[in-house]
């Protein structure tokens, strides 16, 4: 029995981590999504492989989840997606990656939707070849 790659949405606008969860799922992967007051519970929970990540959540200090994956030595594939600006993203990437985590792709807000699915089945088919994407 395959088990579905699974993936953790951090993102405090509901709407927004709906969208990322349903472009998820469209491409193979098991998605929940968390806000601040949620995300560390779920992610020790979850098990993600992946995670999707607001880099300003409520509730949660700037880069403090990114701090949270490092101290956790997390091997889950990370995407940043974001309304900060190319810089601070492209920032944030670089200390992530200092830290030892795998940042796959970083976007800004507002993401093109068939730009998040075909990152997110590139990386669905790094993990697990096997696994067939919905059409």
């Amino acid at each position: 029995m395959m088990v579905p790659c699974r993936l953790l949405v951090i993102e405090d606008v509901q709407n927004i981590a709906d969208i990322i969860c349903h472009a998820a799922a469209d491409a193979g992967f098991e998605a929940c999504s968390a806000n601040g007051a949620t995300a560390t519970a779920l992610y020790d929970s979850f098990g993600p492989q992946v995670i999707v990540l607001d880099l300003l959540i409520s509730g949660m200090g700037e880069l403090a989840f990114l701090q949270f994956l490092k101290e956790r030595s997390s091997s889950a594939r990370i995407v940043i997606i974001s309304g900060c600006s190319d810089a601070y993203r492209k920032q944030a990437e670089d200390l992530a990656a200092l830290g030892g985590l795998i940042i796959e792709a970083n976007m800004a807000k507002p993401f093109r939707i068939n730009e998040l699915r075909g990152t997110l089945e590139r990386i669905r088919q790094s993990i697990s070849p096997d696994l067939k994407t919905a059409p």
